[in-house]
Parts: structure tokens; C-alpha cells; sequence
């Protein structure tokens, strides 16, 4: 019998699995390099322990929606280009490997993608959905809304007026 540690991790059997672990784990330890962050700093930021990251950037276990959405909070706290380009990872892990759409070239305004990426990620989370269906729901409304001739400030104040009417 081989040792323990030249057993091979049988992760999953649907066909591209290794490929969307993959692409997780770089969109991690990329992230971490950037931030020239080691594996115990990273984890502590997340609070977990820096085996988890290992396992994490080895592609042996992927992290849970909470901690992803830790991971990337606490990234942006520290530089938000590489939040940013880390939450692009995470939702091209997410989607199955014939959906995957490679990251565009030039991110639009970082604040503002920012800020969308990170409060699509926090909404999959609440809802417990993964974000490509959050965001494709977010997108029917918006072409909804505007076709009916409303603005986002429009929409806003709609759904804050549904919210305390609900």
C-alpha cells in the first residue's frame, strides 16, 4: 500500500472538474503572491487556518460561499485591483466549464465594478445562489426596467418603496 502522501485526490468525476479547481486555486494563490501575503497571514484575514489556504491553492478543497466572500472583502480591504481581479476568478470557478467565459482585458472603472462584483457576491451569499445566477437575474430586471423607461435611481426608490411596503 502506497503512504499517505502519495495518494492521488479523486475531487470529482464530472468531465472539466480539474479545470474549474484549477482556476479557483490560481484566482487564490495569485491573489495571495500579489499581496505578497503568506498561506498563515491569508487565513487569518479569512479567519481559518493556513492549512485550509493550502488546500485551497492545491485545488484539494475549495472554499464555502462565506468564506469566498471573506476572501475577497478582505483582499479589497488591502488592495482593491486585486479584490477585484480575485472575484473574477472565483465567479469563473463557479460556472461550469463549458459556461466559463474568459475575464475581459480592461475592467471598467475599478470603484464601481468593485463595488458591483462585491454586492453580487454578498446577495448569491444571502440568497445562497451561485453569483452567475444572481447576476442574471439582476440583469433581466435592469433590461426590464429599462425598457419601462426607468432609471436606476427610479428602480432604487421602487424596490425601497416595495421593501417597506413588505
Amino acid at each position: 500500500m502506497a503512504p499517505v502522501s502519495h495518494f492521488k485526490l479523486d475531487i470529482g468525476s464530472e468531465p472539466g472538474w480539474e479545470r474549474v479547481m484549477s482556476r479557483l486555486s490560481e484566482a487564490i494563490r495569485t491573489a495571495r503572491l500579489k499581496l505578497g501575503l503568506t498561506q498563515k497571514r491569508l487565513g487569518a484575514l479569512v479567519q481559518t487556518s493556513d492549512r485550509a489556504v493550502t488546500r485551497w491553492e492545491s485545488g484539494q478543497s475549495e472554499p464555502s460561499r462565506n468564506k469566498r466572500r471573506r476572501l475577497v472583502v478582505a483582499v479589497a480591504e488591502l488592495n482593491r485591483e486585486v479584490a477585484n481581479e480575485l472575484s473574477i476568478g472565483l465567479g469563473a470557478a463557479a460556472q461550469k466549464p463549458e459556461q466559463a467565459k474568459p475575464a475581459p482585458a480592461a475592467p471598467p472603472a475599478l470603484s464601481a465594478h468593485d463595488a458591483l462584483a462585491l454586492a453580487l457576491l454578498h446577495a448569491a451569499d444571502e440568497l445562497d445562489q451561485p453569483p452567475r445566477r444572481v447576476r442574471g437575474a439582476l440583469v433581466r430586471y435592469l433590461r426590464r426596467a429599462k425598457s419601462a423607461g426607468l432609471t436606476l435611481e427610479g428602480a432604487l426608490a421602487e424596490l425601497e418603496a416595495q421593501a417597506g411596503q413588505g
